[in-house]
């Protein structure tokens, strides 16, 4: 492996331009190890293929290098590294840090977007904590759910709002308890109730709104909304 090389910064009373001491080496594709927390849905042929395009017209010199930790796993370009390997590409531009993933994960957080679902894998996964706001939600989440139930939502996509959801949810029908706002996200997540119980419970003019007893009802017996609800006899519009 190139050794390690350091970025070393001139003072910044110095203005003389100075070269920056950075090794950009080519390595095989197949050497390299993604992030343990890297969402599987941010590399998938389908979001990747305007960058295939590019990485094909143009080749891998006009775009970033790869970043590699002290450790071996990609810090920074994850889709890079995979749209290189769904060419065929053999070899890959990486600098070698003396970074732990962690720093380069968020060093690279605030050169480019990073969503919601991203950094509840990273923070959850990875130990790198969210931005305030959302490791707030993360975090009173994971209370509810607990680890296995965060890799869960993890693995299907689900971003930390849904806890905004579920806890409107659970006012709306009374019921915050942590076991009714479990069961809230699950079934939420399962039936794909999400908008419906958005558009349909907690918003519209409130004698157009879902009976918060029937909302109760389909998420306590684990059944989804269906065209129309009974309660007492009125007919409810899901």
């Amino acid at each position: 492996m190139p050794k390690i090389v350091k970025l070393e910064r001139p003072a910044e009373e110095d203005a003389t331009p100075q070269p920056a001491n950075v090794m950009i080496v080519y390595v095989g594709v197949s050497t390299l190890k993604p992030a343990p927390w890297n969402p599987v849905r941010r590399t998938t042929r389908a979001t990747l293929k305007p960058l295939i395009k590019r990485l094909e017209e143009e080749g891998f010199d006009p775009f970033r290098p790869i970043l590699i930790s002290k450790d071996g796993y990609i810090g920074d370009g994850h889709r890079r590294w995979t749209a290189a390997q769904l060419l065929g590409m053999k070899r890959v531009p990486v600098v070698f840090t003396d970074k732990s993933i962690e720093e380069l994960w968020a060093g690279n957080a605030g050169a480019r977007p990073v969503s919601a679902r991203e950094w509840m894998a990273v923070s959850i996964i990875g130990g790198v904590e969210a931005p305030e706001r959302q490791q707030a939600m993360i975090e009173e989440m994971r209370m509810v759910v607990g680890d296995e139930g965060m890799r869960f939502l993890i693995e299907r996509g689900v971003s930390p709002g849904i806890w905004r959801l579920t806890w409107k949810a659970g006012k709306y029908c009374n019921r915050t308890n942590n076991v009714f706002l479990r069961k809230t996200i699950y079934w939420l997540v399962k039936h794909r109730m999400s908008d419906k119980v958005q558009n349909r419970a907690l918003s519209g003019p409130e004698d157009e709104r879902i009976d918060p007893r029937v909302l109760v009802q389909a998420i306590e017996n684990d059944l989804p909304l269906r065209v129309t609800w009974e309660w007492g006899g009125q007919a409810v519009a899901s």
